[in-house]
């Protein structure tokens, strides 16, 4: 999961998850655990994967900017995180 320090530490305190600075960041179990409630908050938040998807990229500040001044959302990301959801849903017949 791609997840900033300072998010890493946000989510942690909120989420009762020890953080012990960003190093938790790469304790696999850690990471994915906060990746995932980060993801999670966005999808809540926005209501709207493909508006959660980019959040998490990009930030949410950076989003709600785009969406205030009516940008579309940036493809290259989001196309590259929809197409592997493919791909896997359809190798793990999900």
């Amino acid at each position: 999961m791609q997840v900033i320090p300072f998010v890493g530490k946000d989510v942690a305190d909120r989420t009762g998850l020890d953080w012990d600075g960003m190093g938790t960041l790469f304790e696999p179990e850690a990471n994915i655990k906060l990746g995932t409630f980060h993801l999670f908050e966005q999808i809540l938040k926005f209501g709207d994967i493909k508006k959660a998807l980019v959040a998490y990229n990009m930030g949410e500040t950076r989003l709600r900017g785009m969406l205030r001044d009516e940008k579309p959302l940036p493809k290259a990301y989001l196309n590259k995180v929809l197409e592997n959801y493919k791909m896997l849903k359809e190798t793990y017949q999900i």
